[in-house]
């Protein structure tokens, strides 16, 4: 997969690190699943106190999953991958138009960064897991 299909899927950690606001990721009882490709980007990064090579938990996927969504709708591979995570999730993180539009015809539960930082609230807390498609989302 090229340099820019990626960047195009890891934009919600991207915009969380620019804003300074990667501290509101973790939460106790929350893992961030991301694809092997994401995770290989951000795993020597640190934000703050954080180090992303711990927040961020490289996921495998399945390829018949990813084969029958790239068949059922007509995705690119690094498309049906993250969606085949992200159904494994509770909340999808993502800031990409296309994945979210892929995530509602789904009904998966997707958020972008303005969204997540809204629903979890560092005062209201959350637990489940987040992946990301960029992370891309909850899971248990």
């Amino acid at each position: 997969s090229n340099g820019n299909s990626l960047g195009q899927y890891s934009q919600f950690i991207s915009a969380m690190i620019e804003m300074e606001l990667v501290d509101r990721m973790p939460a106790r009882r929350r893992t961030w699943l991301v694809t092997e490709q994401v995770y290989e980007v951000f795993k020597d990064a640190r934000a703050g106190d954080i180090d992303l090579g711990e927040l961020l938990n490289a996921t495998e996927h399945s390829e018949s999953d990813a084969k029958s969504l790239m068949d059922r709708l007509e995705l690119e591979h690094d498309a049906a991958v993250i969606i085949a995570i992200a159904k494994r999730a509770h909340v999808f993180c993502t800031d990409d138009a296309e994945l979210r539009r892929i995530a509602k015809v789904l009904e998966i539960d997707v958020v972008d960064h303005d969204e997540f930082l809204e629903r979890y609230d560092k005062t209201t807390g959350g637990s489940g897991d987040a992946s990301g498609g960029e992370s891309q989302s909850e899971a248990d």
